[in-house]
């Protein structure tokens, strides 16, 4: 929900030098409650910052 998981595995695939692969046929389900949908709920807002948060390190880092 905050970006964390796009960090590690970027990281990870860089690190390693490792590539990523669209598998079409490949299904994930993510069971979560959806506590973000809420256009005013405190999760709202710390996932939208926290996506800008991401980026904008993301940005800083790739310029350097």
């Amino acid at each position: 929900m905050y970006c964390e998981d796009i960090d590690v595995c970027m990281r990870s695939f860089y690190k390693f030098g490792n590539r990523v692969l669209f598998v079409p046929s490949l299904r994930a389900v993510h069971l979560a409650e959806h506590a973000s949908r809420s256009l005013f709920s405190p999760h709202f807002y710390w996932h939208i910052k926290s996506i800008f948060r991401y980026l904008r390190v993301k940005f800083v880092i790739a310029r350097e």
